[in-house]
């Protein structure tokens, strides 16, 4: 736990949005974000391709980090944030690291999804 973090980076949010396809339905919740100020957003089953992840910066975000899935479209996790830099993302899209700087403190933000009634177990990794 760090407070400095914590001040500075002082609204997050993470939604399971079961897909953001529709542009009237990602506009209400980008929209939101951007109403309440949330700096930090992480996102579960977006179920977009990699072209519309890319089209979220339009809503403020300058970084836009997500792992999808290759054979469609499911099992999306995305962060936005404002800035950071270095991200690694698998490619079934369950989880998505991103490593930076944020105010000056290095950090590690992780998003990961594992869908209910799932039989997959994740392997704990170390972050270096």
């Amino acid at each position: 736990f760090n407070p400095v973090l914590v001040t500075n980076l002082s609204s997050i949010a993470s939604l399971n949005v079961n897909g953001m396809n529709n542009p009237i339905k990602r506009k209400k919740i980008l929209n939101k974000m951007r109403i309440e100020k949330v700096q930090l957003i992480y996102l579960q089953e977006t179920h977009l391709p990699k072209l519309e992840h890319e089209k979220l910066r339009v809503f403020g975000y300058s970084k836009v980090f997500y792992s999808s899935f290759r054979h469609g479209s499911k099992r999306v996790v995305s962060i936005l944030i404002h800035d950071l830099s270095h991200d690694l993302s698998d490619k079934e899209g369950r989880y998505v690291i991103v490593k930076g700087t944020l105010d000056n403190i290095k950090v590690t933000l992780v998003n990961v999804y594992n869908p209910p009634n799932s039989n997959i177990q994740f392997l704990l990794f170390s972050i270096k």
